[in-house]
C-alpha cells in the first residue's frame, strides 16, 4: 500500500471570507492553497464552522515539526470558552469505511507567557485520539497512523477542569490508504522520486507494478517498516540506502534486474526478512 494525501484543512474566521472566485487570500472557502513553504506540497482548503475564531499572536517555525506544517496554518484557529467542549464535524464530507493517517495542529493563539498553555484531550468518533495534549505558542501535532474512520467525522476537545481556557484547533489533515499492488503507473513507469516525501509512511507495497528504472533514493522514510518491491522491472545497483532506514524489517525485491545485493548489515538485521 502507500499513503496518498486526500484532504488538507486550515481553519478560518468567518469574517475573512473573500469574493468567490478570488484566491488570492487564505480566507475563501471555495479556495484550495498550495503554500511555497510547504516541503511535502500539500494542498490546503480553508474550514469555517460555526464556533468563534481566533487569530494567533505567536509565530510558529515548521522546522520544528517532523511533517512540515506551513506556517500559514496557525494563522488562526477555532474555539469556545472556558470550561467548554469544542465539537467541530471535519472533514466536511463522508469518508468511505477505511484506516487514515490523521494529523491535527494546535496553537496557543494568545501572547506567548508562562500562562500561553492549554491542556485537553482530543476525541474522534468519540474515542481518546490523544490524552491530556498541552498546547502552547509554540504549536504541536498529533496523528494516528491507521485510525479507523467511517462516514462523517466529529472531533471533540475537552478542556481540563481546571483550564482558565477553551480548547482550539487549527487545522488537519488525512491521508487514506489505497492498496497499489497489481496496477500500473502513468507516466514513464518509474517510481517517483517524491515519494520519499512520504516520511511517515510505513508500508509501501508496489509489487507486479511494471515498474523500471533505478529505485530512487528512499533514505528519508525513516518510519519505513514493510517495502515490497519484488516483480517489478527495476534495474540497476541494489539500493544500498535502504540499509539506513532504521525500522525497515521486511524487503522484497526479487524479480526484478537488479545487480548486487543488500549490504551485510542489513542481512544481519534482527528478526530481517529478504528477498532479492
Amino acid at each position: 500500500m502507500a499513503s496518498i494525501s486526500i484532504f488538507c484543512s486550515r481553519i478560518v474566521s468567518s469574517g475573512s471570507e473573500i469574493r468567490q472566485g478570488e484566491c488570492n487570500s487564505t480566507g475563501n472557502p471555495h479556495c484550495i492553497y498550495n503554500y511555497p513553504d510547504d516541503a511535502f506540497n500539500r494542498y490546503w482548503q480553508p474550514f469555517i464552522d460555526g464556533n468563534p475564531t481566533v487569530e494567533s499572536h505567536a509565530n510558529v517555525t515548521s522546522s520544528e515539526f517532523w511533517n512540515r506544517p506551513p506556517e500559514k496554518v496557525f494563522l488562526s484557529g477555532s474555539t469556545t470558552s472556558r470550561g467548554k467542549n469544542l465539537t467541530i464535524h471535519w472533514p466536511p464530507f463522508s469518508l468511505p469505511a477505511n484506516r487514515y493517517y490523521v494529523a491535527l495542529y494546535f496553537q496557543d493563539n494568545r501572547n506567548t507567557s508562562p500562562y500561553s498553555w492549554r491542556l485537553f484531550t482530543v476525541f474522534i468518533d468519540g474515542e481518546v485520539f490523544y490524552q491530556d495534549l498541552n498546547v502552547t505558542t509554540k504549536g504541536v501535532t498529533v496523528y494516528g497512523t491507521e485510525w479507523p474512520l467511517s462516514g462523517e467525522t466529529e472531533i471533540t476537545l475537552i478542556p481540563r477542569s481546571d483550564m482558565p481556557v477553551g480548547p482550539t484547533i487549527n487545522a488537519g489533515e488525512i491521508f487514506q490508504i489505497l492498496p497499489l499492488s497489481g496496477t500500473t503507473f502513468g507516466g514513464d513507469g518509474t517510481l517517483p522520486k517524491e515519494i520519499a516525501r512520504l516520511t511517515a509512511l510505513k508500508e509501501l507495497r508496489l509489487s507486479t507494478n511494471k515498474l523500471t528504472g533505478p529505485i530512487p533514493d528512499l533514505s528519508p522514510l525513516k518510519a519505513l517498516e514493510i517495502l515490497h518491491l519484488d516483480e517489478n522491472e527495476f534495474e540497476g545497483p541494489f539500493p544500498d540506502a535502504l540499509a539506513t532506514l532504521p525500522n525497515l524489517r521486511e524487503l522484497l525485491l526479487n524479480k526484478n534486474k537488479l545487480s548486487g545485493g543488500p549490504p551485510q548489515n542489513l542481512i544481519d538485521r534482527k528478526g530481517m526478512i529478504i528477498r532479492t
